[in-house]
Formats: structure tokens, sequence, C-alpha cells
């Protein structure tokens, strides 16, 4: 997610991830209120799109990577 010469300070490249940790919320909500596994399974998705991300912090890709593997131990 490095910002590119027409991405001027990184902004569409800070909305995406803006966008990809919104889904990812987005879909853990919605497991964590309905049970339903296929948002647990969406969710698991995009954390570890996050988890894998060279260009965040640290700190994220570690918290994205446990609560993927949290969700995925949960899956049936």
């Amino acid at each position: 997610m490095m910002p590119t010469a027409d991405s001027p300070r990184g902004a569409p490249a800070e909305e995406a991830l803006h966008n990809l940790i919104a889904g990812a919320l987005e879909h853990l909500a919605c497991h964590v209120q309905t049970g339903r596994a296929k948002s647990a399974l969406l969710a698991a998705m995009l954390l570890d799109h996050l988890a894998r991300d060279p260009d965040v912090t640290v700190a994220l890709r570690l918290r994205a990577q446990h609560l993927r593997d949290v969700l995925e131990d949960r899956l049936p």
C-alpha cells in the first residue's frame, strides 16, 4: 500500500487501508451478532490480508494475525 506518484500523500492507499479495516470489522461484528460462519471467514480473510501487508505497522499486523487465528480456530 505504498503511495505512488499518482497518489499524493498516500491518500488513496490510506483510504484503501481504512476500507480494509472497516470491512474486517463489519464482518466481525456481523459474526458476533449472528454467529454466521461466513462472516467470520470473510473477516479472517481480510485480517489475513492485513497481517501480510508489509506497509502497515508491526502492531497492526500482529493484532490482525492474532484475531485471524482466533476466528479460524472457531470456524467449523
